[in-house]
């Protein structure tokens, strides 16, 4: 091994804190109504205004967002969503899987927040493991179901069109649980 190396040894701490710093602002930008406002090209000014906030604290997570690839510049100083935070991230699209990302961040925040003092804990049974919260249950009926209907939808429809046969659509879709409801928005029947 060289004296130099490219990467620093505890370069995966420093990304993994960077890390936490993205997931922040996307939180804060879910919270605040970013994506909603720039459904519609506008500049910093304009969003600072709809949203009520100060222009300059507003640049920082604009800039941040645009460096996760979430929205993107024009050339006239414009920001917008990109693609996929146009589908993903705005509370009116039949896609929106913010909610299952905020319930995330704040329910592994909570579970890293107290690993130290779980690990204290002694355990009550021989193999039980310590869990994030008793929260993830009901999650998984709301929250998290939204973002698998919104991945899982899309990816189903694209297999299904393929059927060439409409009566194979519901038995296939019958399957997969929650995807009904996103066949039904996507291919009235």
């Amino acid at each position: 091994m060289t004296e130099y190396q490219s990467a620093h040894p505890l370069n995966i701490l420093w990304s993994n804190q960077l890390a936490a710093i993205k997931s922040a602002s996307v939180v804060a930008a879910l919270k605040l109504g970013v994506f909603d406002a720039l459904s519609e090209p506008k500049t910093l000014a304009e969003t600072a205004k709809s949203l009520q906030l100060e222009s300059q604290h507003l640049e920082l997570l604009v800039k941040a967002l645009v460096s996760l690839s979430l929205l993107e510049t024009t050339a006239n100083s414009y920001y917008q969503n990109t693609a996929a935070s146009q589908r993903y991230l705005c509370r009116n699209s039949m896609y929106f899987c913010g909610d299952s990302f905020l319930f995330r961040h704040q329910s592994l925040g909570s579970f890293a927040k107290a690993l130290p003092e779980q690990l204290k804990k002694p355990a009550t049974a021989k193999g039980q493991q310590i869990t994030p919260n008793k929260q993830w249950a009901q999650a998984a009926q709301v929250q998290l179901a939204q973002e698998q209907q919104a991945i899982s939808g899309a990816t189903a429809l694209g297999i299904g069109l393929n059927l060439n046969r409409p009566q194979n659509y519901w038995i296939w879709v019958a399957v997969q649980g929650l995807l009904p409801v996103n066949w039904q928005m996507l291919i009235p029947i």
